[in-house]
């Protein structure tokens, strides 16, 4: 509703005609508006053409992955003609490529590159920037610990990301371990601890059973960038905790189960039985809108620990790869109709510290929950 005001003008991009017009189609059957899209035909092999496309818009979504075999030449493209520009990728290796190549032109030339605003990884960044603006503005304390659990309810993987899981597989690093991995480089912490879960246990917070949420590793390197961006930032006491919420002993270990099973991919005949067992790119899960869905609740502790805490709950539009297209759409559309008033202007950012509230406003006017409240915590 909000995207269809006739105030801004779409269109959807890539290389075949054909498929884009059968897109186009699919579109239409969701929403008559979608008439109005138009379409381009390009290459990011053709930089002429990629330009031509790309300086005819005020921003891009990049929506095709993995963003390390596709995504940079978009990016060049968009630093060239001065063209703002969010994705969905989940590759932080990729995102921490494009902050050292680009971060400085993209300040120079005001254009703003905010990786990351799907799924990967708009409600842990922005969520946990709502309850530390809860505990900052409204109860007037310091901020400590925040811990995200999720409770999810999935309704497959899609091609893309199954994609991008085997690629990152075949060139394992050690830096999707490293926490504070998306970081400025003169803002990370001298001896970071260690905190994600490498097992399952019961937290006494959510009084529940809990074992690794396969997005927690980028989740909490994104998290962590914001906790620096941001003005104000997060303060020296915050630290980032994230994990799935299960409800008994035997659900969170089977839980762990699939967590195991990718962290040995990086084994070839196991890349090839996953291969095997997964969707092609540009296939996935087609009723994610009617029968999935997740839940993040997200627990901000106040430093030193008192008896309040804010406790904060995201819930989205369906499942997961809905959302995707819900906010990165609302990512993009804060910067076509809000560009001037926003946190940030020119440079590589999170969601949370270019679009702050006000991707957090859009989110909820598009019928995402975005909630925050006090309770009483246990010091």
């Amino acid at each position: 509703k909000q995207w269809y005001q006739r105030r801004v003008r779409g269109a959807i991009a890539g290389r075949s005609q054909q498929k884009l017009k059968e897109l186009k189609q699919k579109l239409i059957l969701i929403n008559k508006s979608c008439e109005l899209l138009e379409i381009f035909v390009g290459s990011i092999d053709d930089v002429d053409s990629l330009d031509s496309i790309i300086s005819q818009t005020k921003v891009v979504i990049g929506a095709a992955g993995p963003f390390t075999l596709y995504g940079s030449p978009i990016i060049e493209s968009c630093l060239r003609v001065k063209t703002d520009y969010c994705d969905i990728t989940g590759e932080s290796n990729w995102v921490r490529k494009m902050i050292d190549l680009h971060n400085e032109e993209a300040v120079k030339n005001n254009v703003l590159i905010i990786p990351m605003c799907g799924f990967d990884c708009v409600p842990s960044d922005l969520g946990t920037f709502m309850v530390v603006r809860h505990i900052q503005e409204t109860l007037h304390k310091e901020v400590g610990e925040v811990k995200s659990f999720y409770s999810l309810k999935s309704t497959g993987m899609s091609g893309g990301t199954a994609a991008t899981i085997l690629l990152s597989a075949s060139k394992p690093s050690k830096s999707v371990f490293n926490e504070y991995y998306l970081n400025p480089i003169d803002q990370k912490p001298q001896n970071p601890k260690k905190r994600a879960l490498v097992g399952f246990k019961y937290d006494g917070d959510i009084k529940s059973w809990i074992s690794p949420f396969v997005m927690a590793p980028l989740n909490t390197q994104v998290v962590n960038r914001s906790s620096q961006l941001c003005n104000p930032p997060y303060g020296h006491n915050f630290t980032y905790f994230e994990a799935q919420k299960s409800r008994s002993f035997l659900k969170a270990f089977l839980g762990f189960i699939p967590f195991l099973f990718l962290g040995f991919l990086f084994l070839r005949p196991l890349r090839w039985l996953f291969s095997k067992l997964v969707p092609s790119p540009g296939n996935g899960p087609s009723d994610d809108r009617k029968k999935g869905g997740y839940t993040a609740t997200i627990i901000g502790k106040t430093s030193p620990v008192s008896n309040v805490q804010a406790v904060g709950t995201v819930k989205g539009i369906g499942g997961a790869y809905y959302s995707t297209g819900v906010m990165s759409t609302e990512s993009a559309l804060c910067m076509v109709v809000s560009r001037e008033i926003l946190p940030k202007q020119g440079g590589v950012y999170t969601p949370a510290s270019a679009l702050g509230n006000i991707l957090l406003q859009r989110l909820r006017n598009a019928n995402m929950t975005f909630t925050v409240e006090t309770k009483e915590g246990k010091k």
